[in-house]
């Protein structure tokens, strides 16, 4: 007889990100480029303080993409948040000391992983506190439904809306400005 539970892992197939892998030779490589940039050329063509700064965002931009390497990870649905790099080679460790079959090792690398849990649950504690200390509400909203699972509903793409759709928006505004409400404004006016 099987389950009717199907684990969170099972349930979603896991996502592909590409992110950028920042070691200490990509940013040296990285400050040598901006080195060797001639930095007047921007601020002579540009014609504004806005193009200025989109043209410099733009070119530095283009540096980190060119020079930076990317990799891409795999991220399961049931990953915490506080999980690392180091938590995963821990665990991955147990699981060898398991499969060996090895007394000493399980229970030397239990402890270690103990440790390294506590550690990285610390850590992420810490980020968090850190966006409320700074008040970086979006980064504290988007933790905040991280950990409790709750997923973002699809935005409404506003640019391939029907023209039904764009009606209805206006009648629903709209009904708010059917009724005159200067006689009520006038007397709560005259009261103060």
């Amino acid at each position: 007889m099987r389950p009717k539970y199907k684990p969170l892992v099972h349930r979603e197939p896991p996502t592909r990100k590409t992110c950028m892998a920042w070691t200490s030779d990509s940013w040296d490589n990285l400050r040598a480029s901006f080195d060797c940039t001639d930095w007047t050329i921007f601020t002579e063509t540009a014609n504004s303080i806005h193009e200025l700064a989109d043209t410099v965002c733009s070119y530095i931009n283009f540096c980190v993409d060119t020079v930076v390497p990317k990799k891409t990870i795999r991220v399961y649905s049931n990953n915490k948040p506080w999980v690392t790099k180091e938590i995963k080679d821990v665990l991955n460790r147990k699981k060898l000391a398991y499969k060996n079959n090895n007394r000493d090792e399980k229970i030397s690398v239990q402890k270690e992983l103990k440790t390294v849990i506590r550690k990285g649950k610390d850590d992420y504690r810490k980020k968090i506190k850190n966006y409320f200390k700074n008040n970086n509400m979006k980064d504290v909203w988007k933790g905040m439904s991280l950990m409790s699972g709750r997923k973002r509903k699809k935005e409404h793409d506003l640019l391939n809306c029907t023209r039904q759709y764009a009606n209805d928006l206006n009648n629903f505004y709209a009904r708010f400005d059917c009724h005159d409400l200067t006689a009520e404004r006038e007397k709560r006016d005259s009261k103060t």
